[in-house]
Formats: structure tokens, C-alpha cells, sequence
């Protein structure tokens, strides 16, 4: 297994903790001043990842809602579906993380980028999103999860 796959698996394990850990905190914490705002970000995360997935296999993601109003129990749904997804996308099979993946966006714009580039940006972008959700958790007067990666690779 390539040294790159075998990180791009950590990756989205450790993306897969950080997002149980915000679930958990969530089913703790039913009622906090920014909990409306950080539910629409968390669904979010989630619901992208279908997006990207869609994408990258070359279906259709046009009919994918980017912004859905997802209970939790939705939401962790769609955390085991997405870690198995990716999981099976980078498991012991040929893979070219070069490989140029041709899709549009939400907003029926073409790009191409390569399918390296796009599981880069997946992590980023779902850490980039829990942490504006600590941030409002934070801003409520909470203690948020500890979901920087140097935690993950402590617990792990």
C-alpha cells in the first residue's frame, strides 16, 4: 500500500473520530445558544462527503442537498456510511490517486482535480467545519471537543 493511501485511511479515520465526537457532544448538549447554527454546520459535513463520494465514482451529485436540516440520528447515519465509503475507496485494490476526476458543482460549474486533491480537501474541509463549530459551542460558554489531530493519533 502506498504511503499516501495509507495516510488518506488515518485521515478519514481521524475525520470519522472528530465527527463522533461532535454526535456525542451534540446528544449531550440538546440545548445551547449557537446549537441551531453548529447542527447546520454538522449536517453539512456529512452531507458534502456524500457529494464528493458521488463525484469521485462518477455518479450524479446534483440531486444532493449540500445544506440539509439532518436530526442526529441522521447524522450518524451518514458518519458510518461516509467512514465505510472511504474506507472501501482506499482499501487494498489498484488506485490512482493521480487519476483527474471530471465533475460540476453545486452550481453546474465543470472542474477537473485530481482524486488526491479532492480527499485532501475533504479532510480539510470537515476539520475546517468542526472547528467552527467549537468555535460556537465555545462562544455558548461550553468546552468543546478536543479534535485536533495530534489528539487523535494520541488516542488511536
Amino acid at each position: 500500500m502506498s504511503t499516501s493511501r495509507a495516510l488518506f485511511k488515518r485521515y478519514f479515520a481521524f475525520d470519522a473520530w472528530g465527527n463522533r465526537l461532535h454526535l456525542s457532544f451534540l446528544k449531550k448538549h440538546s440545548e445551547f445558544n449557537h446549537r441551531a447554527e453548529a447542527m447546520t454546520l454538522f449536517s453539512h459535513l456529512h452531507a458534502t462527503q456524500q457529494v464528493w463520494h458521488a463525484r469521485i465514482i462518477g455518479e450524479d451529485s446534483s440531486r444532493l442537498d449540500i445544506w440539509p436540516d439532518l436530526s442526529l440520528a441522521q447524522s450518524n447515519k451518514l458518519i458510518d456510511l461516509n467512514e465505510k465509503r472511504w474506507h472501501e475507496l482506499l482499501g487494498d485494490h489498484d488506485l490512482d490517486l493521480e487519476r483527474v476526476v471530471t465533475y460540476q458543482n453545486s452550481k453546474g460549474i465543470p472542474y477537473e482535480n485530481t482524486l488526491e486533491e479532492l480527499l485532501s480537501h475533504l479532510v480539510i474541509h470537515g476539520q475546517h467545519h468542526r472547528a467552527q463549530i467549537n468555535t460556537l459551542i465555545s462562544r455558548s460558554g461550553l468546552n468543546p471537543p478536543a479534535i485536533d489531530y495530534i489528539y487523535y493519533c494520541r488516542e488511536s
